[in-house]
């Protein structure tokens, strides 16, 4: 999800991920790193030959400025960009509280 707000980040754009079709929880998903993986944006009708190399589409950019998070049928994060990029610049006890 690092990955996801860095790219976002003053971007005036927002981002929907799904996360579908597995059996993990959704904060293992969301919170794991994974060795070799890259974040890339493409074209909506971007296509790619399967066998040439192994990709999953996790979202979309969208026009209003949040991010949402949907694991299922259950929405999990649902924030505006502003919110975020005012914990991300606060201190960890500031964002405590």
């Amino acid at each position: 999800m690092l990955r996801v707000f860095e790219a976002g980040l003053g971007s005036g754009l927002g981002a929907r991920i799904e996360i579908a079709g597995s059996e993990s929880r959704a904060d293992e998903l969301l919170l794991s790193e994974f060795i070799g993986a890259a974040l890339i944006e493409v074209p909506p009708d971007f296509s790619l030959d399967p066998h040439s190399i192994s990709y999953c589409m996790i979202g979309e950019v969208t026009a209003e400025q949040e991010l949402v998070v949907r694991h299922g049928d259950k929405e999990i994060v649902r924030e505006p960009w502003t919110n975020l990029e005012t914990s991300w610049s606060a201190t960890f006890r500031e964002v405590l509280g």
